[in-house]
């Protein structure tokens, strides 16, 4: 079901970046109630009503929900090329739905890469309040085609959050074409809000690039038996 909801969201914004000029903006920010409405707001547009680059905050209806985010983040807000992140949050703004149904948002940004040195895991985390009865499921992806909502490898995700407040994090290692970075590649953070009723969910989702678990507690490791080793010394002294 999101697979061929991708491909209908990649084929608008095929459309769309084949008539557009050089210049418009890679980040952006959609919107599907899964009903026959979709929104997508690319940074800079009139839709957007933050005039940074690498921000979008948008105000709409679609359908049953009634959608405030206070800011989807991207670069050069919001990490850069060499340290990819996107983060989607309503902060003050809510998603309230007026019955059941399920909202798909999802940020995209291209160009990405080289990483930095020591960047080998993808991080996927989430955070907020469910409506009672709700869920919320969250997904990455990394795309070396570096195509905008590119779905090439699906990295961590984190399912059935809420209702309620939730919180949840989730870590898997980068493919190694990322790591090698020859190519450019997109990355796109994707949220499923699922209501049963009336309700409002308000939520922090982000997607970024972190060291592997394993390292850092390598390298902590070291450290502890480094200080160790001082102190040895300085006793023997």
């Amino acid at each position: 079901m999101r697979y061929f909801k991708l491909l209908a969201i990649l084929a608008v914004v095929g459309l769309v970046a084949w008539t557009a000029t050089p210049a418009e903006a890679a980040f952006k920010l959609s919107l599907d109630d899964n009903a026959g409405s979709t929104l997508v707001v690319a940074d800079g547009d009139a839709a957007d009503t933050d005039a940074r680059q690498g921000v979008i905050t948008v105000s709409a209806s679609l359908g049953i929900w009634d959608i405030s985010i206070t800011a989807a983040f991207s670069k050069p807000t919001f990490g850069s090329v060499s340290d990819p992140k996107i983060d989607i949050m309503t902060g003050n703004g809510q998603i309230l739905s007026s019955g059941g149904g399920t909202l798909t948002v999802m940020a995209t940004d291209t160009d990405f890469g080289p990483v930095a040195e020591g960047l080998t895991a993808d991080l996927l985390s989430a955070g907020g309040t469910a409506a009672s009865g709700a869920s919320v499921d969250v997904y990455g992806y990394l795309d070396t085609g570096n195509v905008e909502f590119g779905t090439e490898f699906e990295k961590p995700k984190l399912l059935d959050l809420g209702p309620g407040a939730f919180s949840g994090s989730a870590t898997a290692p980068l493919p190694q074409a990322i790591i090698d970075g020859a190519e450019p590649f997109s990355m796109t953070l994707v949220i499923d809000i699922t209501h049963t009723a009336p309700g409002l969910t308000t939520l922090d989702a982000k997607n970024e690039m972190v060291p592997e678990p394993a390292t850092c507690l390598i390298w902590g490791m070291l450290g502890v038996i480094g200080l160790a080793v001082c102190k040895l010394r300085r006793r023997s002294g």
